[in-house]
């Protein structure tokens, strides 16, 4: 029961760090799928 309440307990403290990764994860990914759509505008051009 104890080791539930451990592991209970480290979920919780991790789970933050765990959202703002993904956030900052999606972050970079939308910017560079909007890098790559502005090279591809870019090159249309050439």
């Amino acid at each position: 029961m104890s080791a539930v309440s451990l592991i209970v307990d480290a979920v919780i403290f991790i789970a933050p760090f765990i959202n703002f990764m993904i956030t900052i994860y999606h972050y970079f990914n939308i910017k560079s799928i909007a890098i790559i759509k502005l090279m591809i505008f870019l090159l249309d051009f050439i």
